[in-house]
């Protein structure tokens, strides 16, 4: 634990406040790790007392934990994309860039060859990892840390741009990837024990869990796309291209009928009708590549 000298914040707590802060802070943590922690001996009768710490916080008898070690929020906050998950299939030239532009060794904030089985290209760094399929040309981009969809795609962009490709063509091929997977991570007033919800795994895509991975007071969820979802975007836009060319039709039909009044009239309230099923076609297609958000 490095100096000897116990914290004032420790020392004013009691052994049994200062296992209950250790567990909530690490929830895996052993007894020995925690009377080290705690700055207790490890002994039989310490040992015991944090047994029945964690026994009682596991039937939920242990109320907030200490203000003192960690910062509570007052009102629940949620925070952007924790950890999200791009994905595309590039053009057969920028793969071979990337591939001809790729050292042989591992490397940071660079592209490599990886030595596993799959052979892929990976790019690293603080923020970003990327992984290029050079067969199916399959990219994959997963970002580090919390971030907004707009850094997301500058963080894709940034990947592309170590891979030698043009500025304007990384950019554009950013711009057109699709969220796989996001998540996002909402802090709440109080601590939070550990579970999780596949209720709208089907529906949504979406699970949601809290594991302590950031800390006692948050819980995640972690948005899939539905399978259906990328078949059909591609379907309503064939259908969306095809009444449009109706519509066309219709209006021009319209102009070439002239004074017979009835027909015309009919005509209005079918293109009327058609058009605002097309708009609520595109608004479904925008819907879906945002990723189901809920």
């Amino acid at each position: 634990m490095g100096s000897t000298q116990i914290p004032r914040k420790l020392r004013e707590m009691s052994r049994s406040a200062r296992f209950r802060a250790a567990l909530s802070l690490m929830p895996r943590i052993s007894a020995r790790e925690a009377c080290s922690w705690a700055r207790v001996p490890y002994n039989k009768k310490n040992a015991g007392l944090f047994y029945r710490v964690k026994s009682d916080r596991k039937r939920g008898l242990v109320g907030m934990l200490s203000p003192d070690l960690t910062a509570t929020p007052s009102t629940p906050t949620q925070l952007p994309f924790h950890a999200a998950t791009m994905i595309s299939e590039l053009p057969a030239e920028v793969v071979a860039n990337i591939v001809a532009n790729s050292a042989e060794k591992r490397s940071w904030s660079r592209w490599y060859r990886s030595k596993n089985r799959n052979r892929q290209h990976v790019f690293t760094n603080k923020r970003v990892l990327a992984m290029l399929w050079p067969t199916t040309r399959y990219f994959q981009v997963q970002c580090k840390g919390d971030v907004t969809e707009a850094e997301a795609r500058r963080l894709a962009a940034s990947t592309l741009l170590a891979g030698k490709i043009p500025e304007d063509q990384a950019v554009r091929l950013s711009m057109n990837m699709a969220f796989a997977q996001e998540h996002t991570v909402i802090s709440l007033p109080g601590p939070v024990p550990r579970f999780s919800f596949d209720g709208f795994k089907d529906s949504l895509g979406q699970r949601i869990y809290a594991d302590k991975s950031h800390g006692p007071y948050a819980i995640e969820v972690a948005t899939v796309w539905p399978g259906w979802t990328r078949s059909l975007i591609p379907a309503l836009n064939q259908f969306s291209a095809e009444i449009e060319t109706h519509l066309k039709v219709q209006r021009a039909t319209v102009r070439a009928m002239g004074n017979v009044k009835e027909l015309k009239e009919s005509v209005d309230r079918n293109t009327e009708e058609t058009t605002e099923m097309l708009k609520a076609i595109r608004e479904l297609v925008d819907l879906l590549k945002g990723g189901a958000k809920a």
